[in-house]
């Protein structure tokens, strides 16, 4: 195979956009599942192990104009590795009148690098609810949902209706769904978007998927120009 003009191109320009994008952590999973079955991790683009002490995961509840509850992360996560925050529920609870708040399945504890807080902490998200991740208490640095908007049950694929839910049938995808940022997302979001469409940036898998947990494919790995097809150089003479 030839080395096309295009491939030239990405091949010189590619490593330049990489490291330009490439400078701070970001969101890589998120797991609502059934029940407490819930978490998030965190992914470092960096070729530096950076200290978690400044960063900080808010949860803007059901549409709140704020943050609700928030958990600072500890630990220190390596270059191009992730950090796993899960809920760290370890018993049912008793709610009264019949209702219980199960425990987190042990399984996906045992994914978690951190367990988080007792609720109320951002663990215990629903599908309705906006994630905001900030450093030293004020720079945002990704957000994973739409702060301040109330979508319904869930942020849904119906582009019509701003992708919130209006009870017409359209597929919830921040609810019951596990969400992978897509391999070529380099950074995260800063700036709270117009609307959440949840299929620019993530894909989506079913309910319950946590053998992912733990690992992140992304551009921003000093092996992603490996990604190219493999190719052959060669020098044509002028015709």
């Amino acid at each position: 195979m030839r080395f096309t003009f295009l491939q030239l191109a990405l091949a010189l320009t590619l490593p330049a956009l990489v490291q330009a994008q490439c400078t701070e952590i970001f969101i890589s999973e998120y797991c609502e599942g059934t029940g407490n079955n819930k978490g998030v991790e965190f992914y470092n683009p960096t070729g530096e192990a950076i200290d978690l002490s400044a960063y900080q995961l808010q949860r803007w509840s059901n549409g709140e104009g704020t943050a609700t509850d928030w958990t600072d992360l500890i630990g220190t996560i390596e270059p191009h590795g992730t950090w796993v925050l899960v809920n760290g529920q370890t018993e049912d609870v008793d709610l009264g009148g019949g209702a219980t708040s199960p425990a987190c399945d042990p399984a996906m504890q045992a994914y978690a690098d951190q367990l988080d807080n007792p609720y109320p902490a951002p663990t215990y998200m629903n599908g309705d609810d906006a994630l905001v991740l900030v450093k030293n208490e004020s720079t945002v640095v990704d957000i994973f949902g739409k702060p301040g908007e109330d979508p319904g049950v869930a942020w849904t694929n119906d582009e019509a209706n701003g992708y919130i839910d209006i009870g017409d049938g359209a597929t919830w995808l921040t609810s019951n769904h596990t969400l992978r940022r897509k391999y070529d997302v380099m950074q995260g979001v800063t700036v709270p978007p117009v609307s959440f469409n949840t299929f620019l940036e993530w894909d989506t898998l079913v309910v319950n998927t946590w053998d992912g947990l733990g690992m992140h494919s992304c551009a921003c790995s000093p092996n992603q120009l490996e990604e190219l097809p493999a190719v052959e150089t060669a020098v044509f003479p002028n015709p």
